[in-house]
């Protein structure tokens, strides 16, 4: 039994196969460039003939500039960095400092200055993602051309065994003048099937870099995006960093007498506010309990974030780089958003407080500074959520409410009807309260 021919049929499927998946995933990634705003023709590429088959090395040569740039990116990273550290040194050393106009402002300076570097930190990472993502693209481009030319490797050496498979072995035998060079053509056949193996590895090994290159391509732009909204939220809290500066100038006329009389203000001002949410907490939560009522009980990660998180939290339960951390712990997250946003509650409720004032005003009804605007809803379990600085409230005191119920409007720009005193920016103060006591809200709110 001729067994040549058999062997000969393997090899010929296992070649169209490869053939296929050439083909296949040059239509796929001819698909991934124009995902990638690529001018790159890859079916003319693939189908083209041998001498067709554009050069690689300027793509190379583009590609090796790149790695240039970004190890040249990565540096500058690096220096960044190191300046940051040194903002944190010097901030940790301050904080320790006695309460004064001066100390505040040294603070503020250092803190203005981190946030700043930051920036410049945050915008050479986008840029360096910018330029990997170049990198890979042109990388992609180059894995293309290779493809191309195994296939027409390949395409080559399907001709010479169509070719050879036309002849017998009896033919062969005939043909040839001595065992000698019958010996030697089978031995040529031999190698033809090793070539043939060896160039559908390589195409095979090609396709799997260009699957992992397309893999690394789309972590990168997410990357990239991530970055780009992480730049935003910089901006932002630069802008109320430097914003609470000039507030805080204005406010004490850079007097320190000034200041301190402000600081005691404040604390006076937060020890009251504290105290009557406190209390009307517990007032509803008695009332609920002589009538049988109440509402469901809350569990941690249970609650709804009361407005939209897409501009991050600017400042964290008890955060140590709180600008008024001299005067109280920072009880609550406040969620960066836009001066009018939508606020609903974060689970159903019963409505304790409903503050709308806007403005403390003198005896003769002139306006002196922003009131605090906030709403505390008592939810089942002790537990209770405030919402501050808002700059519209559109529920009454004794009001039942339901999650997701739009409760009023954020605001927190300093200077408008119901901000307060000193805020840093527009935002949403948000805080939960178990048994009246102040508690990390992230550990009942859901991942955002």
């Amino acid at each position: 039994m001729d067994k040549k021919p058999k062997i000969i049929y393997r090899v010929f499927l296992a070649v169209m196969s490869a053939l296929f998946l050439v083909l296949t995933s040059g239509l796929a990634l001819a698909q991934t460039n124009a995902d990638t705003n690529f001018n790159v023709n890859v079916d003319a590429n693939i189908n083209s003939a041998p001498d067709a088959v554009p050069s690689v090395e300027p793509i190379t040569t583009e590609i090796d500039e790149l790695n240039q740039q970004i190890e040249a990116k990565r540096q500058h990273i690096d220096e960044l960095k190191r300046q940051t550290q040194i903002y944190e040194r010097q901030l940790e050393g301050k904080q320790n400092e006695r309460a004064s106009l001066q100390s505040e402002l040294r603070i503020l300076e250092d803190t203005i200055g981190q946030t700043a570097v930051a920036l410049k930190l945050n915008q050479a990472e986008i840029e360096s993602l910018q330029l990997e993502i170049r990198r890979i693209e042109r990388d992609i481009v180059a894995r293309e051309y290779d493809i191309a030319a195994h296939r027409d490797e390949l395409a080559s050496l399907l001709r010479r065994l169509y070719e050879t498979d036309q002849t017998s072995q009896l033919e062969l035998v005939v043909q040839e003048q001595t065992f000698s060079s019958f010996f030697s053509r089978v031995q040529n056949l031999h190698a033809l099937s090793t070539s043939i193996e060896e160039a559908l590895n390589r195409v095979l090994e090609t396709k799997r870099k260009l699957e992992a290159g397309k893999e690394d391509l789309t972590s990168k732009q997410t990357a990239l995006d991530e970055k780009r909204q992480e730049l935003e939220g910089q901006q932002a809290l630069l802008e109320d960093q430097e914003s609470y500066k000039t507030n805080l100038l204005d406010a004490t006329k850079n007097s320190e007498t000034k200041y301190q009389a402000l600081l005691q203000e404040l604390k006076q001002q937060a020890a009251s506010v504290d105290q009557e949410i406190e209390t009307l907490i517990q007032q509803v939560n008695d009332r609920l309990a002589a009538r049988g009522e109440g509402v469901s009980f809350v569990q941690p990660g249970q609650l709804s974030w009361p407005i939209d998180t897409s501009k991050g939290i600017s400042a964290y339960f008890h955060d140590p780089t709180y600008p008024f951390r001299k005067i109280f712990e920072h009880p609550a997250i406040d969620i960066r958003t836009a001066h009018g946003s939508t606020v609903t509650a974060a689970a159903d409720g019963v409505v304790a407080i409903a503050r709308k004032v806007d403005w403390v005003k003198n005896s003769q009804g002139q306006i002196l500074w922003s009131a605090y605007n906030f709403i505390t809803i008592v939810h089942g379990g002790d537990l209770a959520t405030v919402y501050g600085h808002l700059s519209q409230v559109n529920v009454s005191e004794g009001d039942t409410v339901k999650r997701g119920q739009v409760i009023g409007k954020s605001g927190g720009t300093p200077g408008t009807a119901g901000a307060g005193r000193l805020t840093t920016g527009p935002h949403l103060h948000f805080e939960v309260r178990v048994n009246g006591i102040p508690d990390d809200p992230l550990k009942y709110l859901p991942p955002g």
